[in-house]
């Protein structure tokens, strides 16, 4: 297993691949998150206000996302584009 989560989205913001390392991690099969939008993993308090953009352009982001379990775990994502 790769050592980091990967993922990838199309251009409206939704899942559209991701590593097993993701998959393990956060507890989701890969049922549950293929085709949603980025925000399932954000905390619900944290959906409305969230800018795609920011993930549309290269750098780097701090995060928080839900586990499957409902555990909110801190991530850091680094975007290429």
């Amino acid at each position: 297993f790769a050592p980091v989560l990967y993922f990838s989205l199309d251009a409206a913001g939704r899942l559209v691949a991701f590593n097993e390392t993701t998959l393990r991690v956060l507890g989701y099969s890969r049922e549950a998150l293929l085709g949603k939008p980025y925000t399932v993993l954000l905390p619900p308090a944290a959906r409305a206000g969230f800018d795609l953009g920011t993930l549309q352009r290269a750098g780097e982001i701090e995060s928080r996302w839900v586990k499957s379990d409902g555990t909110v775990i801190d991530v850091w994502v680094g975007t290429t584009i």
